[in-house]
């Protein structure tokens, strides 16, 4: 079947942005030259997420794998800019949901934060670019935390985390706003309205048709 016929949250839930320094950092040129930049992502995995593909810590590892391999071919193609999952990455993936430090919703981005702070102490290498996913948190991050103290700032959660209505609709725009690329639609009727068309980059029709797009 075809990706538009895909269920796509962003229909029914708009994303977030954090602000910050969010208009300067949103102009800085992340292509520089014909060189392909790697950058090193720790991705948390809450415990209904875990739970969701199977269970297991090397289930949920697997599944971020698959999204990972999928938002690759985006960024190499669109950014020239590829991720590779940070060492240890497993030592973030939980798999008891009572007993895990997210709450499955977009609060999950804070106590994102901190456990990539802490679990540097604990096996995991050091990244770039950290992110969570779960199964009921929306979408949310900050606007061009690449490589800062906030980098850990972004979140995605669907309550199906499968396919490029999550891969490419959900992760991939998220970790574009981390980047600082900001909203590309011009529509502003339905969740394009409410504020979350940013008028300086609104350069593709309706809804758009880039991952920056909804």
């Amino acid at each position: 079947y075809y990706q538009q016929d895909a269920h796509s949250r962003l229909e029914e839930e708009a994303d977030k942005v954090i602000g910050g320094e969010a208009k300067k950092l949103a102009r800085q040129v992340l292509v520089d030259g014909n060189e392909r930049k790697r950058y090193v992502i720790a991705i948390s995995a809450a415990g209904e997420y875990t739970q969701y593909h199977g269970g297991t810590v090397e289930a949920g590892l697997g599944a971020i794998t698959t999204l990972l391999n999928r938002v690759n071919e985006v960024y190499q193609r669109d950014v020239a800019a590829e991720f590779q999952l940070a060492s240890g990455n497993d030592t973030i993936i939980f798999t008891d949901v009572a007993n895990d430090p997210f709450n499955n919703d977009d609060g999950d981005i804070d106590a994102n934060m901190q456990v990539q702070a802490d679990a540097l102490t604990k096996g995991l290498g050091a990244f770039d670019i950290g992110h969570v996913v779960n199964t009921g948190g929306g979408g949310l991050a900050g606007l061009g935390v690449l490589c800062t103290d906030e980098k850990s700032a972004g979140m995605t959660g669907s309550s199906e985390p499968v396919g490029d209505a999550f891969f490419i609709d959900y992760v991939a725009h998220e970790i574009g706003h981390q980047f600082g690329a900001e909203h590309t639609f011009n529509g502003t009727t339905g969740s394009c309205g409410g504020g979350n068309r940013e008028a300086s980059q609104a350069w593709e029709p309706g809804s758009g048709s880039s991952i920056m797009a909804y």
